[in-house]
């Protein structure tokens, strides 16, 4: 029996540590992307809005903190915008904007895109 107990306990390890490195990898990858994105210089071109998509991702939350979902879900939703800009060389960038911005713009509007990596700081239709 005390085997057993050693061969579980050295099993949940492993899992902790392969989880623990996952979740740790995640963190490490988004930090990198922001790292990236504040290094890079900002850049003002002209451009037009090529195409716009929403993504909306949901998230369930058990109520009352039970993980067994007894009591239900509470589902929230969250929508994250994007717009495709045609660059005045011809290619294509898609870089993430706040709602504002997305409700702002259609297809087909001109003008000057000053960005930074992959964010979208301003449009000024021209």
């Amino acid at each position: 029996m005390n085997m057993n107990f050693e061969n579980g306990f050295h099993s949940f390890w492993i899992i902790f540590i392969v989880i623990f490195a996952a979740v740790a990898a995640v963190f490490v990858a988004v930090a990198v992307k922001s790292l990236r994105n504040h290094r890079a210089p900002i850049l003002t071109t002209s451009a037009t809005v090529a195409d716009k998509r929403s993504a909306v991702s949901r998230t369930q939350i058990p109520n009352a903190g039970d993980p067994t979902g007894a009591h239900g879900y509470q589902s929230i939703h969250s929508t994250r915008y994007f717009i495709t800009f045609r660059l005045e060389g011809g290619s294509r960038t898609e870089l993430e904007v706040d709602a504002i911005l997305y409700d702002a713009l259609a297809e087909g509007d001109r003008g000057a895109l000053t960005y930074q990596g992959s964010r979208c700081l301003d449009f000024r239709r021209t």
